[in-house]
């Protein structure tokens, strides 16, 4: 809801567009929350309101009404490629690296793709936005704010790029570290992180990423990748020694070049 909420401030104070970065999200509520606060309203059985409505109660929805007006056009900054649905979509892609159990996957991918289809009836989308690369951000927002609000994608990660002068600083560099929480194969799928690698890489530079966790299926030539928490370590424990740790797998693996 946060997130609606935001937008509807944003034009209130007379903003003429709006920027919105959409990826990191540990949610998968198709942007539900953000339209809920703009002005839609979802019904269950005999008209009851569902609010909040979490995917959990996703069983119970029956109709979606409300319109939403008074938005400035909105722009989604988003740096991933992945479709809403499928092997390659928001939950197949995302719901393993976010802890979703594996025996509520299935049903809700089932679930997701209602959900959408409703949200895409409602507002007379094509269903052809479910394919749409992006639309699998952050849980879904994208998709649900490009069906909602008629938003428009834009790559995140070439707006950030030049909006920093990344070339430049890039041909500045003998070395490039980067990294995040975890990094795993979604993280090269356009993520910042991944992209800044590519980036890196395309230009003949040495690159080292340092993450939580590396859970990458195969090796990427050229990418460094380094694990900073230690094996059977806990995640609270790790939390409360990430500088620490970061700053002995950083020396470990320059110390070893």
């Amino acid at each position: 809801m946060g997130t609606g909420e935001l937008l509807s401030s944003a034009a209130r104070a007379g903003a003429e567009a709006i920027l919105l970065g959409v990826g990191g999200s540990a949610t998968h509520d198709l942007g539900l929350g953000a339209l809920g606060a703009l002005g839609l309203r979802f019904e269950g059985e005999g008209g009851a309101g569902l609010a909040p409505l979490v995917p959990a109660d996703w069983p119970s929805l029956r109709r979606i009404t409300g319109r939403i007006e008074g938005l400035p056009p909105v722009l989604l900054a988003c740096d991933v490629d992945n479709p809403l649905l499928g092997p390659r979509g928001a939950l197949s892609i995302y719901g393993p690296q976010k802890g979703l159990d594996p025996g509520l996957a299935d049903g809700l991918e089932r679930e997701t793709a209602r959900v959408a289809g409703m949200l895409l009836g409602h507002f007379g989308r094509p269903a052809s936005l479910l394919d749409q690369p992006g639309a699998g951000a952050a849980g879904g927002i994208a998709f649900g704010l490009m069906a909602g609000l008629g938003a428009t994608l834009l790559p995140g990660f070439e707006l950030v790029a030049s909006w920093i002068d990344l070339d430049r600083r890039l041909r500045g560099a003998d070395i490039v570290l980067t990294g995040e929480g975890r990094f795993d194969d979604s993280s090269l799928s356009g993520k910042g992180p991944g992209a800044v690698a590519r980036r890196a890489l395309s230009m003949g530079l040495e690159v080292h990423v340092f993450a939580g966790a590396v859970s990458l299926s195969g090796r990427t030539p050229g990418i460094a990748a380094h694990p900073v928490t230690p094996e059977g370590m806990a995640l609270p424990e790790a939390l409360e020694k990430a500088p620490g740790l970061l700053f002995d797998a950083v020396r470990r693996a320059l110390s070893a070049r």
